[in-house]
């Protein structure tokens, strides 16, 4: 049994020890005074610890935090990766899908450009790893932006590829007549005029053949003329786009006219010998942007190097055969 301890007085008048008697407010007070110390240092204690050692709560928040930035890091890496495909991504496309279809290349300065204002990441700020959120979110908004410039560019590059496309079927690139009926070729340059015995500038090739050898569009276009002309007799002119046009000189009979649309390879005519000619053959035309240009080197599109060589050949023959 706790015995509760009885403080004494000494008695100047009696000369003795007498009990000392306290009231109830007297003993608060002497409790109060006597644990205050008692707290004090509890306190501090318990403020040292807590300050020392993690709560389990703290221990998981600790540990999701270094989890995260664990994937921030990992994820920044894959994000330099990223860059570096994306660079070479851009060179390829400048430096060879563009220039290959004449496109102009896209500046560095749009492609590297930065993305948002300060105020598109406030709402990244006040955070112990704000640096960290803003920097990862600039990153990933750069190549989001870097990505998406590439893929108009790819837009850009298919839809060229499909103008491109249409523009090699427009071209005229092949021949009017079939290589096995041709007898003999008169080139592209000044000439003799087997006729008016005047030496002048023959702005086409004549291709000799049989009469009523087939004749060919030789590209896609429209037909724009279906006429006679002194020189050339029955001719035919077809407009193919892209600065391209086509003439098909001396026919005997036309197969197309003025406003029909026709197709690489289509039957628009039969040879003839109409107009100032002395042989059956086609005179046939290429003009770019008005200019005339030499046909044969159209047809090198369309030939093996075996099969343009001998229609070079064929020119000596062909001179001697237009003079007949």
């Amino acid at each position: 049994m706790f015995l509760r301890k009885i403080k004494y007085k000494f008695d100047t008048e009696t000369l003795s020890y007498v009990p000392i008697k306290l009231t109830f407010w007297q003993r608060i007070y002497n409790f109060i005074v006597s644990i205050i110390p008692a707290f004090f240092v509890s306190f501090i204690f318990l403020f040292i610890l807590l300050q020392t050692i993690d709560s389990p709560f703290e221990k998981i928040l600790q540990t999701k935090t270094d989890s995260l930035l664990t994937k921030y890091s990992l994820l920044d890496k894959k994000i330099e990766a990223l860059k570096l495909d994306i660079l070479i991504i851009a060179d390829n496309d400048n430096n060879i899908y563009r220039p290959f279809f004449e496109m102009d290349s896209i500046p560095s300065s749009i492609r590297q450009a930065g993305y948002g204002g300060i105020e598109k990441y406030k709402s990244l700020k006040g955070f112990e790893n704000s640096d960290l959120l803003i920097s990862f979110s600039k990153k990933v908004d750069i190549l989001s932006k870097q990505i998406y410039i590439q893929s108009v560019s790819y837009d850009e590059l298919i839809k060229n590829i499909k103008e491109k496309d249409k523009m090699m079927l427009c071209i005229p690139s092949v021949r009017p007549v079939n290589l096995k009926d041709i007898t003999a070729v008169c080139t592209f340059g000044m000439r003799m005029h087997p006729i008016i015995n005047i030496y002048r500038m023959h702005q086409g090739v004549d291709l000799c053949a049989e009469e009523n050898t087939n004749i060919y569009a030789a590209g896609n276009g429209i037909v724009t003329a279906v006429k006679f002309q002194e020189s050339l007799g029955n001719y035919i002119k077809i407009n193919h786009g892209y600065g391209y046009e086509t003439v098909y000189g001396h026919l005997n009979k036309s197969l197309v006219s003025i406003g029909d649309s026709v197709n690489r390879g289509d039957l628009i005519a039969k040879m003839g010998t109409t107009g100032i000619s002395t042989v059956v053959h086609v005179h046939y035309e290429i003009h770019k942007n008005g200019t005339p240009i030499n046909p044969m080197k159209m047809f090198y599109n369309d030939l093996t190097d075996i099969e343009y060589q001998s229609l070079v050949e064929n020119h000596t023959e062909a001179e001697s055969f237009f003079m007949k």
